[in-house]
């Protein structure tokens, strides 16, 4: 696109649709007024902000003009929604984002320069000064045309390379660039590279998110100690830099801190307690680490927030179900009961919201005291324990449910199998295993059955090392199809993919062998395997593509970046 082709597209806003969120309505009349004068095409405007989040869900806008604090509404702010939107990828690379407020402390002005907006307007302001703002990121948007192209082709690994051009060339918009080109490294598996490009950029700049960068790689690259390190030191440089208590929290999960971990989820909570993520976030921690009142309270309130969101997991409902349980509360047992059939009538073919409706009426059914119909549904439940999908979430919640069964005396012979097929196919990791076993507390000798399973888990391995050792690959990684087909454990099958990676060349003929763990891999690999906190919680699916992931990254302040010109030819 020439450059006077790229003005008019800059200047022409009568395609766009702009969205405006403010509780007092006389500056918010001002804020609609200004932009039809400026030839916005739509204008569409709310005075609640979930009004605004439920719209932003469902419709593009191309402009949101959002003020930070409402008068009706305290506990949730301007900020909250956006990191909230961003963080559950709702918001397209496309949506320019700026924050409307009257406060001009140097805080609120840093703080908006970490987050992924595009201008912060200060109250009163002139109308010149807004439409510069609005078009100087358009201008910023189509000139980084060379990076979206590529992007919309699904082609992420060249719109990474894009990125680092922008960056290492020095062009227009390199800071920007580089960020999101991390994040997609940081989702293509490309931790080191990440980390390089993140460092590169505190070289020339020290922004936080950047170093939150860092800490993002090296958890990501399963060096969850040294995120930690780098985590500690960037909170204590900021201690209200609420996304670095988010990482924290996760690191010190994969680390098995979990006492560690509620904390930091409960200051990001603190810092952003209208945050529907962050506060499911924290009642799930809380739960599996048996805090089922706090959990309650958490889950309730994260429900409240907004269980009609897309934030919103229902994951939420399933163990709010159980805490209810334990309260003996049927009244709030139903109701999570009466939302899930809702959800699956919304959404017939989730298989995931099927199984989450089976597990609360079992849980009905024990709070009636009708031990022997549940027992006969979850016996019928217990046949999906060798599904694909039947993932480290469905796990949990089916040892959840086991134990509580076989605490409240239902008659369940096969039960102790159960647990040891759950067992056998998770038990990994350390962190796996001690989440796996706080699921089962309510019966705790199903706890020594999780401790004895993880032990198995480990000697198959190191025997299966001392066979590769000894000269014996062939026989090695045979052997470690034959245990991770017979109990589908990601552990044993990603060691058999290592051994041939490592060996095959020297082990001769081992083409069909080789496509057997291959496929058995692609079904139960540790890519199958997801941890259920800490997880992006945003209700997408199957459906959600790398590019909804990175495309919210694609958003940045004027602050970060100067200079109005194109950057380079692709």
């Amino acid at each position: 696109m020439s450059d006077a082709a790229a003005l008019l597209a800059v200047k022409d806003l009568s395609a766009c649709r702009a969205l405006v969120i403010d509780s007092e309505q006389t500056s918010r009349g001002v804020l609609i007024n200004q932009l039809r004068e400026f030839g916005v095409g739509e204008v569409a405007h709310f005075g609640r902000v979930r009004d605004a989040r439920k719209f932003l869900e469902t419709k593009k806008a191309d402009f949101v003009l959002c003020e930070q604090n409402f008068s009706d509404d305290s506990a949730y702010t301007g900020q909250d929604l956006l990191d909230d939107l961003r963080r559950a990828q709702l918001l397209p690379y496309s949506t320019v984002f700026i924050m409307v407020t009257g406060e001009a402390t140097y805080s609120k002005v840093a703080e908006a320069a970490e987050s992924s907006m595009d201008g912060y307007l200060l109250k009163p302001h002139k109308p010149s000064v807004l439409l510069e703002r609005l078009l100087q990121a358009r201008r910023r948007k189509i000139f980084l045309k060379p990076i979206f192209d590529p992007l919309d082709a699904e082609d992420y690994e060249r719109a990474a390379k894009v990125c680092e051009l922008f960056f290492y060339k020095k062009a227009a918009y390199g800071l920007f660039a580089a960020r999101m080109g991390a994040d997609l490294l940081l989702r293509l598996g490309h931790h080191e590279k990440a980390k390089q490009l993140f460092e590169a950029v505190l070289a020339e700049k020290p922004v936080s998110w950047a170093k939150l960068g860092v800490a993002r790689a090296q958890l990501d690259g399963g060096k969850a100690a040294q995120a930690i390190t780098t985590l500690d030191a960037l909170i204590a440089e900021d201690v209200k830099f609420v996304d670095a208590y988010d990482v924290l929290g996760r690191a010190q999960v994969e680390s098995g801190q979990y006492g560690l971990a509620i904390e930091a989820y409960q200051k990001a909570c603190e810092l952003t307690p209208g945050s529907i993520s962050r506060v499911q976030k924290h009642g799930i921690m809380v739960f599996y680490t048996g805090d089922y009142k706090t959990a309650h309270r958490a889950l309730a309130q994260c429900a409240i927030l907004g269980s009609d969101s897309k934030m919103f997991d229902y994951q939420s409902f399933v163990l709010l179900a159980f805490c209810s349980l334990h309260a003996k509360d049927r009244k709030v047992l139903t109701r999570c009961y009466d939302d899930l059939t809702k959800a699956v009538e919304n959404q017939p073919g989730s298989e995931r919201l099927q199984r989450f409706k089976k597990l609360v009426a079992v849980l009905q059914l024990l709070i009636s005291g009708r031990m022997d119909d549940a027992a006969g549904l979850l016996t019928g439940m217990a046949t999906e324990l060798r599904d694909p999908d039947f993932d480290f979430e469905a796990a949990c919640n089916m040892g959840l449910l086991i134990a509580q069964a076989v605490a409240a005396q239902v008659p369940l012979p096969n039960a102790e199998a159960w647990v040891n097929a759950i067992g056998m196919r998770y038990c990994r990791a350390r962190a796996l295993t001690d989440q796996l076993g706080n699921t089962v507390r309510q019966h705790p000798p199903f706890q020594e059955v999780i401790k004895a399973c993880n032990t198995e888990v480990n000697a198959l391995a190191t025997k299966s090392m001392s066979m590769s050792l000894a000269g014996n690959h062939h026989a090695a990684v045979e052997y470690l199809f034959a245990y991770g087909e017979q109990h589908l454990n990601a552990k044993l099958i990603e060691n058999a993919y290592m051994l041939l990676q490592r060996h095959g060349a020297a082990m001769g003929d081992v083409a069909v062998l080789g496509d057997k763990v291959a496929a058995l891999r692609q079904a139960f690999g540790v890519n199958q395997v997801r941890d259920v906190i800490g997880r992006n919680t945003v209700r997408r699916g199957s459906a959600a593509t790398l590019k909804a992931m990175v495309q919210t990254s694609a958003v940045v302040i004027a602050a970060d970046v100067d200079g109005a010109g194109p950057a380079f030819a692709d």
